[in-house]
């Protein structure tokens, strides 16, 4: 897809995992709000743009079979640039590039280096 149609397919899939289930026997919705929290979309996006990355709530990384990160995606550059793993992350870039560039080796935090 390009990015365009990227961004609004998954503003659809967004706008899907918050929308409240209708009821089977009613259209009514007022009541079944609690239940729209527990929608879980799962997507697999290659090459995200920032915009498309955004409109993830959270973010699964892996690499070599293994998890590296698993939460927010307004946390994840913070994670990775914390004291304890030290990655350089420049300012504007973005975040998925970042987060392919550790998971296939591409980056090496300060703390590899010593």
């Amino acid at each position: 897809l390009d990015a365009p149609t990227a961004y609004d397919v998954m503003k659809s899939v967004t706008y899907l995992a918050d929308a409240p289930p209708l009821d089977e026997n009613t259209d009514d919705t007022s009541n079944q709000m609690e239940k729209s929290e527990l929608r879980t979309i799962c997507v697999t996006v290659h090459q995200p743009s920032i915009e498309v990355f955004s409109l993830c709530s959270k973010v699964l990384l892996l690499g070599s079979g293994r998890v590296i990160y698993f939460g927010s995606t307004s946390k994840v550059v913070d994670y990775f640039t914390s004291t304890s793993l030290n990655y350089e992350f420049e300012e504007g870039s973005n975040p998925a590039d970042f987060m392919v560039a550790i998971a296939g080796g591409g980056l090496v935090s300060e703390v590899d280096d010593q």
